[in-house]
């Protein structure tokens, strides 16, 4: 018996005790990005969710405390009904498998965004959980996101050696996005907010998923995570429509300090220091996980990158330097992993 089959046998064994009666199904669902497993329950309660979590490598008590006080304060986040910290399980409310990605169109869209924009400030004002602080997305805690684009992204996917100037050139470029996250109000922020975490619910309600990871951090953060998605991009005058409504209904009046250019920029440069995380991320789960899927969706992301520097003049030499030493390079990558996933395809079509 392998490892997963002794957690799952464990895990069986856990939701009988707790459910008082023997499971009709227990069946895997599709995993993201972390080490997490999800399964949906059949039982005569009706569909329930069973999420198991390796208890060292990623403890469910931020989930379990966020969604508890979540709920609580009308936040549309999935039940918990029982949990077990030290196996690191916890049974939760259904929500489905209409993902918000799934509907998306330009016919609905408008009233999509609007909706899932409408949730953030009750995210953003939420109170304090009673057995979990959130953590900072402080200065110490944005360095290391960008640190990933340097290990991850540039030297261990690319291949980058990077020169001392070059080197030089990063550090200011990050300062200047460190600075943009911090001279905005800190509130409380998901800080995964994007469409493969939202779902479709009944009368098009939507729900929040995987929001264990929420910290105290800056204002615009799940907006631009929500409106700039890895996963799927909308035209930037739309992107910008979205944030000004966003602006005027909901900060206008308690930002009277800071116009919405001032708002716009917040939002472009964390999009920025977001985007240029990801790119280590996604790098991550290839090289270290055997997430290959992610890389994919790495144009869009350079995409962005290059939409939010030629905006502003004091970007400008790492825009060069981006479009100069980033982009061929990526590019060359792009093409020898195309034609080694081909040539793995034909080898494998003529063992068959």
């Amino acid at each position: 018996m392998n490892e997963t089959d002794d957690k799952t046998n464990i895990l069986n064994s856990w939701l009988f005790n707790y459910l008082k009666d023997e499971p009709k199904k227990v069946f895997p669902l599709k995993g993201d990005a972390s080490f997490r497993q999800y399964y949906r329950v059949q039982s005569v309660h009706g569909n329930l969710i069973a999420m198991a979590s390796p208890s060292l490598s990623e403890p469910i008590l931020p989930f379990v405390s966020i969604a508890n006080s979540w709920y609580k304060q009308g936040i549309a986040v999935p039940k918990v009904l029982h949990y077990n910290l030290k196996l690191g399980f916890a049974l939760l409310s259904d929500f489905g498998d209409v993902l918000l990605q799934d509907t998306l169109d330009k016919s609905t869209v408008d009233a999509y965004y609007k909706n899932a924009l409408e949730l953030l400030p009750a995210i953003q004002a939420s109170s304090r959980t009673k057995d979990y602080n959130y953590p900072l997305f402080d200065e110490k805690h944005i360095h290391l996101e960008l640190s990933y684009f340097k290990e991850w992204f540039i030297t261990k996917l690319l291949g980058l050696e990077m020169s001392a100037a070059e080197s030089k050139m990063l550090d200011v470029f990050f300062a200047q996005l460190v600075d943009a996250c911090l001279q905005q109000p800190q509130v409380v922020i998901h800080r995964d907010y994007h469409s493969r975490n939202l779902m479709v619910l009944e009368n098009n309600a939507l729900g929040i998923l995987d929001f264990q990871d929420a910290m105290l951090g800056p204002i615009t953060y799940d907006a631009v995570s929500l409106l700039r998605d890895c996963y799927i991009d909308w035209p930037l005058a739309s992107v910008y429509r979205w944030l000004t409504h966003f602006y005027e209904v909901y900060y206008e009046s308690q930002l009277e300090k800071h116009s919405f250019q001032q708002f716009q920029e917040w939002f472009d440069k964390v999009g920025l220091q977001r985007h240029i995380k990801v790119l280590g991320i996604f790098s991550r789960l290839k090289i270290r996980d055997g997430k290959a899927g992610y890389l994919k969706d790495i144009p869009r992301i350079l995409n962005y990158v290059l939409q939010v520097t030629a905006q502003y003049p004091a970007l400008q030499h790492f825009e060069q330097w981006f479009i100069t030493r980033i982009i061929p390079c990526w590019e060359e990558y792009f093409v020898s992993m195309t034609a080694s996933s081909q040539d793995l395809a034909y080898q494998q079509a003529g063992s068959a």
